[in-house]
């Protein structure tokens, strides 16, 4: 109580503060990059800091108070995630909240060493341990506890009363507790150029749309391209004024689904693995930027429809893709936490939406082009025949995006 009711407590209440205030930042960078709306961070981080300001007045070494206090958010604040992931996320930049407070308590050579290797230390988790050693939820949580005990305990090493108390934590934490979720992960797909080959229709479509009505223009191979992905509003905004572009995407349906039946086709292996995964007790979800009246003719023309259980298309979605919001909310919608989803897609904007909510992407392509841009978004996994999804689904993996730390 001593650290905020002193003589100098205005100070090393400011202080307090500004650390608080750096934390808060840095887990609410977290949160927004695995999807958390605004409503979810505004209650941890005010649970939160509650929490910690209990500790710290209760405590008289504010480093120890705001570990235990972060430790007390974790276990007991409801969360959409895994009580561990949950964990992790809020245990990812506890080092950096002690040293920023060590930074301002002392400057003895110990405690700058110990900030060095809180600072290092958290260079160390965001490059190397998230990546390559992170294998189960809560090992980011009992890393990032260990490194601030042995920060503090090199600032004072008489602080080794406390490992006691924070053992606790970090050994349930280490543990599982609670213990770790066994279910399947729900598989999202992108619907065309993942289940269906629809690209010699789209490439045809737009084709037919141009020569009635910009004759003069003829679309390179790489404008086809570009056109998988976004929406047909953002596609056609590139070329016509907004005020046209209604009549134009009239247009374009029309064509679409004059053809659709004829140019589309299943892709290679689509049924055999929808089967496969329904009988396996996957839940099958699909999430696309198209419309949904070609999106149920797409699944109903390959006979896909007794293997999905919901279908997001463009109406459905708050925001579509590489905005992330389709993908939580058919995650949502689908009874399934956000840290349980596997994404299926073709191109680099699957990807994207997929890395904005931090789920574990699996990029899929027959087409060299669109393999290259699989490649630059850093798919967690790209494969080249569906059957391969299978053998991912066996590994003992965390279902999410690791790199987005």
């Amino acid at each position: 109580m001593t650290f905020l009711l002193g003589s100098s407590g205005l100070v090393r209440f400011l202080i307090w503060l500004a650390a608080l205030l750096i934390y808060d930042l840095g887990i609410s960078s977290t949160f927004s990059r695995w999807g958390m709306n605004k409503a979810e961070q505004t209650i941890v981080l005010l649970v939160g800091s509650i929490l910690i300001l209990l500790c710290t007045l209760l405590l008289s070494d504010p480093c120890l108070a705001f570990l235990l206090g972060v430790s007390l958010t974790g276990f007991v604040l409801p969360s959409p995630y895994h009580r561990g992931r949950f964990l992790d996320g809020l245990g990812f930049w506890l080092p950096v909240g002690t040293a920023v407070l060590l930074s301002f308590q002392t400057n003895n050579p110990l405690s700058i060493l110990a900030q060095l290797l809180l600072l290092g230390g958290f260079i160390f988790m965001r490059q190397v341990f998230a990546l390559r050693f992170y294998h189960r939820f809560g090992q980011m949580y009992t890393f990032a506890m260990a490194l601030c005990l042995a920060g503090l305990w090199i600032e004072d090493p008489q602080k080794w009363a406390w490992l006691f108390v924070a053992a606790v934590f970090m050994g349930l934490s280490f543990l599982g507790w609670p213990f770790p979720r066994k279910e399947k992960p729900l598989l999202l797909f992108d619907l065309d150029g993942t289940l269906i080959d629809s690209q010699p229709l789209v490439f045809e479509t737009f084709r037919r749309v141009f020569r009635k009505l910009k004759p003069g223009y003829p679309l390179s191979q790489q404008e086809l391209y570009s056109f998988f992905g976004p929406t047909l509003e953002e596609s056609f905004l590139r070329y016509f004024p907004e005020e046209e572009v209604p009549a134009v995407i009239d247009l374009y349906q029309d064509i679409n689904l004059a053809l659709h039946d004829e140019m589309v086709q299943e892709m290679p292996h689509a049924q055999e693995l929808l089967r496969e995964l329904k009988n396996k007790g996957y839940t099958i979800g699909i999430v696309s930027n198209k419309r949904r009246k070609p999106v149920l003719m797409g699944i109903e023309a390959c006979h896909l429809g007794p293997y999905i259980e919901a279908v997001f298309a463009k109406e459905d979605q708050p925001a579509c893709k590489p905005k992330p919001d389709g993908l939580i909310y058919a995650a949502r919608a689908m009874g399934y936490p956000l840290d349980a989803v596997v994404y299926v897609g073709d191109n680099g904007t699957d990807i994207q939406a997929a890395r904005n909510a931090a789920f574990f992407s699996t990029g899929y392509t027959l087409d060299e082009t669109q393999f290259r841009a699989l490649q630059q978004q850093q798919s967690c996994r790209i494969i080249r025949d569906l059957r391969q999804l299978e053998n991912i689904l066996k590994e003992e993996n965390l279902w999410i995006d690791k790199s987005i730390w």
